[in-house]
């Protein structure tokens, strides 16, 4: 690859002119020539991609033009030396985790907790928990609260000893992303 020095007013091109595509990366322009696209079908897969990426810049010009939502995301671009638009671009595309659910202290009684630990690439805005009984019915549900990393769930429903319960966890960013854990319980 030749590497050639433009002059100040060249360097600052990107995007395409003609046939010739100018791009920045890590302080350099690359020049390259126009895909050529014709006769390519994208497969299904490729269109889901490029749908989701579509939805995220969508999120993004949202986020951008709403002062609010945009502050929540100046201060960690800031801290990373990442540009504004791919933080929240990137929280978009980027739904939480939900790590783990502990039950080790829920014996069925009300009061008793659920810990759910959660992690997101930006921050979790909050965790659901919901109890269903064998039969798929919901016990109860009710939002989480966030203490020392670890979101708590506190039971409001007495639930009899032996009973089959699945605990459901599901954590949520700032783009409303979703993702939701399950753990299969026998009240002890």
């Amino acid at each position: 690859m030749a590497n050639v020095h433009l002059n100040p007013i060249m360097e600052r091109i990107r995007g395409k002119i003609g046939e010739l595509v100018f791009r920045r990366f890590e302080n350099r322009t690359i020049i390259a020539r126009n895909a050529d696209r014709s006769g390519h079908v994208p497969t299904a897969g490729q269109m889901a991609v490029r749908e989701r990426f579509r939805a995220a810049a969508r999120y993004t010009r949202h986020v951008m033009t709403d002062p609010a939502r945009r502050a929540r995301y100046a201060p960690l671009a800031a801290r990373r030396g990442t540009p504004l638009r791919v933080v929240i671009m990137a929280d978009y595309l980027n739904p939480p985790v939900v790590d783990a659910i502990s039950v080790a202290d829920y014996h069925g009684v009300i009061g008793d907790p659920v810990v759910v630990r959660a992690t997101d690439d930006v921050a979790v805005s909050g965790v659901t928990v919901t109890l269903r009984d064998a039969a798929d019915a919901v016990i109860e549900q009710g939002p989480a609260t966030l203490a020392d990393d670890r979101w708590t769930y506190r039971a409001t429903v007495a639930v009899p000893a032996g009973e089959a319960v699945m605990v459901i966890a599901t954590a949520r960013d700032g783009a409303e992303q979703e993702a939701t854990k399950i753990l299969p319980l026998v009240v002890a």
